[in-house]
């Protein structure tokens, strides 16, 4: 009874030193195995080719995203919520996405993403300061960040600036950059009826303007130490596989007043495994040991 008694108790105090009840590692860390991460978000062309409000290769889409939901795969069928009123913490994320190819034509409109390139990133920073210092401390690989936006329930895509507005999104704990690693089953694709972001952001809230894809690895070096991305299945590369696989649909912001162009929703599916640190672990190895001798003194 002592031993499952302290074990129990020192279990407790162990989680509470890496994942704080409402934060988005205890959500997270709630079920091991799949889960699918549902957002919503807002996009904006930084323009370096063309068109003002055309996406031509050479240009860079960024933005913010907030997720709203972690629903619990696996046989669990649960959901839990964050952020707003869900009495847990905000799980954000902001992208930078560089078109490297175009394709199509009017009503089928096609385009494919990588990593920006650090020119661009210069550029952006000297026209974004905000979010510029954030990209700089991102890998040259990565194309998104995730974010525990804590408990200051804050983000919006409405009002402000642009700046402003991602600076919603990144202002809590970084999480993990996801981005390309030269493997198999990586991309990030879309599909629209035009190659006007304000064409496809104008329209009744919610019109669909076409739909994406995206196939992303968790980028070495940035992932919490706590967390074990396995790999899902994506559409790229004949149903290759990646740490995160996402879909979803390009959409109309209809009325609403706001730095971006137009909105998006996506849901990521991921298959995660909780990790102890390394700390944990010696902890759990030194109460082993104490286990030990208390039961040998005892029978001494």
């Amino acid at each position: 009874m002592f031993r499952t008694l302290l074990l129990s108790s020192l279990f407790v105090a162990i989680s509470g030193v890496t994942a704080s009840a409402g934060s988005i590692l205890s959500i997270i860390d709630a079920a091991d195995g799949s889960q699918l991460w549902s957002d919503n978000s807002g996009d904006s062309l930084f323009n370096q080719a063309g068109g003002a409000t055309t996406v031509d290769i050479g240009d860079v889409l960024i933005g913010q995203f907030s997720i709203n939901t972690i629903e619990y795969l696996d046989g669990i069928g649960t959901t839990e919520g964050v952020g707003l009123t869900s009495g847990n913490n905000e799980f954000t994320g902001s992208f930078a996405i560089q078109v490297a190819a175009k394709g199509g034509g009017p009503g089928a409109y096609t385009f494919g993403f990588a990593p920006t390139d650090a020119a661009s990133r210069l550029a952006i920073s000297a026209a974004l300061p905000g979010f510029g210092a954030e990209l700089s401390t991102w890998d040259s690989r990565s194309m998104a960040a995730f974010y525990d936006g804590g408990a200051l329930i804050n983000y919006t895509r409405e009002g402000g600036t642009l700046d402003s507005s991602i600076a919603t999104a990144t202002d809590g704990t970084k999480l993990f950059e996801a981005g390309f690693l030269s493997q198999l089953g990586e991309g990030w694709a879309a599909f629209a009826f035009s190659d006007d972001i304000v064409s496809i952001g104008t329209g009744a809230l919610g019109s669909i303007g076409g739909f994406f894809n995206v196939g992303v690895n968790v980028i070495p070096g940035t992932e919490v130490p706590t967390l074990k991305f396995n790999l899902v299945d994506t559409v790229f590369d004949g149903a290759a596989q990646a740490n995160i696989s996402g879909s979803g649909s390009l959409l109309a912001k209809g009325s609403v007043v706001t730095p971006y162009e137009s909105f998006n929703n996506v849901d990521f599916t991921v298959d995660v495994d909780v990790v102890p640190e390394p700390a944990s672990i010696a902890i759990f190895g030194a109460m082993g040991l104490g286990l030990i001798g208390f039961r040998r003194r005892r029978s001494a």
